[in-house]
């Protein structure tokens, strides 16, 4: 097609595909995409593929110290994922994160929404009572010392020292 002196072209616009949502109509469950990816990451080894997803990875370097969203079994498979994170922007916010968990200058982070596998309260109320201060302080200070526990365990397998 030839174009007239000054005439442009016109752009054509294309319509970006609509995201995937599952075939049962629910929303997607990003904990459990976060899980799935670090299981497929894991299979790789095996020959199983896998796929580097950049919001995967920041959801489970944001929730690493939340045990109510990755589980131990996953934790310990999210550690070993670390191990092999480069050198970047990424590692050193996680080891910046680590360090102030450990020292216990960050507070808990919050629950995050439909999680199917949360981990369950240490000291739970018997026989429907309602929970006590002193029992409510229990599960934080335990949260917390699982919190320091996670952060040293990632300082560790970073090969950073836990005091800056």
């Amino acid at each position: 097609m030839k174009r007239k002196k000054g005439e442009r072209l016109k752009k054509k616009h294309f319509k970006r595909p609509a995201p995937k949502r599952p075939s049962n109509g629910t929303a997607p469950n990003p904990a459990v995409d976060a899980i799935r990816y670090l299981d497929e990451w894991c299979a790789q080894a095996k020959g199983g593929a896998w796929k580097f997803a950049k919001s995967r990875q920041v959801y489970l370097l944001r929730h690493a110290f939340n045990a109510d969203v990755l589980p131990e079994q996953h934790f310990k498979k999210l550690v070993s994922y670390l191990v092999g994170l480069p050198e970047g922007a990424a590692r050193a916010k996680t080891i910046e994160q680590a360090r102030a968990h450990a020292d216990g200058r960050l507070p808990q982070q919050p629950k995050a929404k439909d999680v199917s596998n949360a981990a369950a309260p240490a000291a739970e109320p018997s026989s429907g009572e309602e929970p006590t201060a002193s029992a409510a302080k229990d599960v934080e200070r335990e949260r917390a010392q699982l919190v320091q526990k996670r952060a040293r365990r990632i300082l560790k397998a970073l090969g950073a020292a836990a005091a800056s």
